[in-house]
């Protein structure tokens, strides 16, 4: 029997998530294949900026944090909606 991998897998650090992302990426792309689904703890992410540079950083298309912001206030919205009829 396989073992259940922690979900979402926990990589914790310091310093600047873009650069240890891009130092890293086999290892956060194999954590990702494993678990499905990553946390980083202890980097420094200040704002929105840092954010965006660390999902670039990753080399796949992703998103901007404030392409997400929207898209959550967007679904909060919809949930609202929905839930009232």
């Amino acid at each position: 029997m396989s073992e259940t991998p922690e979900f979402p897998a926990i990589i914790t650090g310091g310093g600047d998530l873009s650069a240890f992302i891009g130092a890293n990426k086999p290892a956060v792309d194999a954590a990702l294949d494993h678990a499905g689904a990553l946390l980083f703890r202890g980097f420094d992410v200040p704002d929105p900026l840092a954010f965006d540079a660390a999902i670039e950083a990753y080399g796949e298309a992703g998103f901007t944090y404030e392409d997400l912001a929207l898209q959550c206030s967007a679904h909060q919205c919809d949930a609202a909606r929905l839930h009232s009829q």
